[in-house]
């Protein structure tokens, strides 16, 4: 099977199309770039759980989403988070 591109989001970085893109190569093989990050040969379970990971990584650098856990200093109360919807997200 040939490399496919699967998804993307986020904007162009470090010379990519996108900051995270998720490949698959075959039959439960993908891969997962975050910028000049490439983790390969990963099951689907595992691209998915580093797909999300690196989503929300770059979601909360981009101040998207506040990744502080509940009780940190500065850490709004549950209740104090907007939600949004996925096309805000999108840059």
């Amino acid at each position: 099977m040939k490399t496919i591109v699967c998804a993307e989001w986020g904007e162009p970085l470090f010379g990519y199309p996108a900051t995270v893109i998720l490949y698959q190569a075959g039959v439960d093989r993908f891969a997962v770039r975050y910028g000049k990050q490439f983790s390969e040969r990963l099951t689907y379970e595992r691209a998915a759980a580093e797909f999300g990971q690196c989503v929300m990584h770059a979601a909360a650098c981009n101040g998207h989403l506040d990744n502080r856990m509940r009780g940190e200093h500065g850490a709004p109360d549950v209740a104090g988070i907007r939600r949004v919807g996925a096309a805000e997200l999108t840059p």
